[in-house]
């Protein structure tokens, strides 16, 4: 059974009052790969963001497996390309990875 896992109707975003993405409609079916492709400044940014409820939208229609963006935005994964980012981070990359194997307060890692 196909099911869909992105459902785009009919979505206007607007970045003050410049229009980014006018009428745009698309399905992405659950374990299937899709790329957004085109020029510089085409809008292939805003409508990512616009899915993961981080452009607010002007009109249109934004599900995730069929539940609105904010209930289950968590389901999709997203990497930028440019991360604004602390570089006073107190942790080096050790320490980061031992956090995944930290089992509670007052004990050791496992």
């Amino acid at each position: 059974m196909i099911k869909t896992a992105i459902s785009v109707k009919n979505l206007f975003v607007s970045i003050g009052s410049q229009s980014v993405l006018e009428n745009v409609s698309l399905e992405i079916n659950d374990n299937e790969l899709v790329s957004v492709l085109g020029p510089n400044g085409s809008g292939k940014t805003t409508l990512l963001r616009s899915i993961l409820g981080f452009c607010r939208i002007k009109s249109g229609l934004i599900n995730i497996f069929g539940l609105p963006v904010p209930a289950n935005r968590t389901l999709i994964g997203y990497v930028p390309q440019y991360i604004d980012r602390n570089s006073d981070f107190p942790l080096n990359v050790r320490e980061v990875i031992l956090y995944g194997m930290y089992s509670g307060c007052f004990s050791r890692f496992t």
